[in-house]
């Protein structure tokens, strides 16, 4: 499915979604980039969580399908990366966003990097959220989300801990990684232990083209 998508257009929605807000079509770029490399296997129990989720990705052994009317009213933003809903995202991805506003993300973007890149080597995630106040229309979740997505996709590397953009994290890894400090636990892995230190990767961000 993710060998199949249409990655320039899930690129140019997210784009685009940082000039009109829209969550829905910004969601599916960092799903895809999840999807990428998730090997074929069959289902094993978890190690170290609940032995109901396997712990390569997470599923459990029989999931209920994402309707597309379930996709339509999904609060993403609330829900922890998973498969199901992120091939429903990905296989219902289409339409085409107005170039003018996928220019005009570009720009966005990279204020976003110019003011990530700004931040001393010390900055931490509360530095790195703040950086983005004033660059998009945003509230602190969808800046969370957002970085997140960067996050994915190795373009807000954290040294030691690979991104799906080389290589799927299974559930297990992803799960178990956590920093000691309590707040950072509630990021995604791996901008969960990103510093300022990390910088930017421009290689990974996305472009649209």
């Amino acid at each position: 499915m993710a060998a199949a998508a249409d990655r320039r257009a899930i690129e140019q929605a997210w784009l685009a979604s940082l000039v009109t807000r829209d969550q829905s079509r910004r969601s599916v770029w960092p799903r895809l980039t999840f999807l990428r490399h998730l090997p074929q296997h069959g289902f094993a129990p978890s190690q170290h969580f609940h032995p109901t989720n396997c712990g390569v990705c997470g599923m459990r052994e029989s999931e209920d399908a994402v309707t597309s009317e379930g996709l339509a009213s999904d609060a993403f933003w609330f829900r922890t990366m998973n498969i199901p809903w992120a091939s429903a995202a990905v296989e219902r991805f289409d339409g085409a966003d107005d170039d003018h506003d996928v220019h005009r993300g570009r720009a966005v973007l990279d204020d976003i990097v110019d003011a990530i890149r700004s931040l001393p080597e010390s900055a931490q995630l509360t530095e790195l959220n703040a950086a983005l106040i004033g660059k998009l229309k945003s509230n602190k979740l969808e800046r969370t989300v957002l970085l997140e997505a960067l996050g994915y996709a190795g373009a807000l590397p954290a040294d030691g801990y690979p991104s799906y953009a080389t290589e799927f994290v299974s559930y297990d890894d992803a799960n178990m990684r956590m920093p000691s400090q309590f707040y950072k636990k509630e990021w995604a892995y791996p901008v969960r232990f990103w510093t300022g230190v990390d910088g930017v990767d421009s290689a990974r961000l996305p472009t649209g083209e």
